[in-house]
């Protein structure tokens, strides 16, 4: 369950880093997709909360506590990352659980 969980994470990271079109909110920074709009396109699990590149940059400008961790492999993760993300690729479970249950944490690959 829980690498279905990841999985789903992962598939929908990356779609949002490649630029998937999104409504723009009245603030100006583009909307994650629905859970309705993920699920017609065939998600595992669309209701897993999602935010967007720019509201994580906003969270990380405002000091927000949350963890943001690039799930890559090591060399891709060294060739540069976003600034005090941890390196924890997908497949390292006992690292993920580590992670603090107090935190918002947010996993992108590139």
């Amino acid at each position: 369950m829980k690498g279905r969980i990841l999985g789903s994470l992962l598939i929908i990271l990356v779609l949002l880093s490649a630029g998937c079109t999104r409504p723009t909110a009245t603030s100006g920074i583009p909307t994650a997709p629905s859970p309705q709009a993920l699920a017609e396109q065939g998600f595992v699990n669309p209701n897993l909360p999602r935010i967007t590149s720019e509201e994580l940059k906003q969270k990380m400008d405002q000091g927000d506590p949350l963890v943001v961790v690039a799930v890559d492999e090591k060399d891709l993760f060294d060739r540069g990352h976003l600034p005090g993300a941890l390196n924890i690729p997908s497949y390292n479970h006992s690292q993920l659980q580590a992670l603090p249950k107090d935190r918002l944490i947010v996993f992108y690959c590139a």
